[in-house]
């Protein structure tokens, strides 16, 4: 699974360029998405931002459209309802990630980065069923419960750390992203610990990087501040 989401995103950021406008994501055809299909996305949009590249998720299903809302990801995309919104529909006929003029167009039909598919009819009524308890819950109550367990990776992390043991603190501020990947606390913290040795200098920089544009996004004014801070030093550092 991890590994088709970092094909998705490889093939994605490889047609990024100075000339692309805007990408458009097709989600008409995705019934559920994970975690890590969560977190491509965001990074899919971090690596189209660096380009000034727009990022359209395009006719997502109710049941998605409510992931993202859970996830405040509604509040960093431009999602559209229907194609017929598309800037230019014509580019519906280029799918699979066809590049057309200075539009890119991804079609996640047959793609099981995103969404956990299968052709197997007993793995496909297992994964309702394990997701249909999951829909029958209020968008509060998702939030909520969302919220709880973000928040318990936080505390395992901070545990961790004060008893030294980084690459544990690394992994619970990890899991927590993978639950809400603009959870800008985790991220803050994840971005220090990076910083605590040499060797991880690059993997922190990409950390304050992508928490610089997901505040921006947000409006949050505090985060910007501080990884602007932290970026500058950085570099001087990676320079030495």
């Amino acid at each position: 699974m991890l590994n088709q989401c970092r094909q998705l995103k490889d093939t994605v950021i490889g047609r990024l360029n100075p000339s692309l406008k805007n990408i458009f994501i097709h989600l008409k055809e995705v019934d559920f998405i994970d975690s890590a299909g969560l977190g491509l996305l965001v990074g899919i949009k971090m690596s189209a931002n660096k380009y000034n590249a727009q990022t359209y998720l395009v006719a997502p299903k109710n049941e998605v459209k409510t992931l993202f809302s859970v996830a405040k990801l509604d509040m960093i995309f431009k999602i559209l309802k229907t194609e017929d919104e598309m800037p230019d529909k014509s580019l519906l006929k280029k799918a699979h990630a066809k590049l057309e003029d200075e539009t890119a167009t991804f079609d996640t039909k047959k793609s099981a980065a995103i969404t956990e598919q299968t052709t197997d009819n007993n793995k496909r009524a297992s994964q309702k069923k394990s997701t249909s308890s999951v829909q029958d819950l209020s968008i509060e109550e998702r939030k909520k419960r969302k919220k709880e367990m973000i928040c318990s990776y936080c505390r395992e992390a901070l545990n961790y750390l004060n008893e030294g043991k980084l690459y544990k603190a690394i992994q619970n501020f990890k899991n927590a992203l993978r639950e809400d990947p603009t959870y800008l606390p985790a991220r803050n913290n994840l971005a220090l610990l990076y910083e605590k040795k040499q060797q991880w200098y690059e993997q922190a920089l990409e950390e304050w990087e992508t928490l610089l544009t997901v505040a921006k996004e947000m409006g949050e004014d505090k985060y910007q501040q501080r990884a602007q801070k932290h970026i500058e030093k950085l570099h001087k550092m990676l320079k030495k």
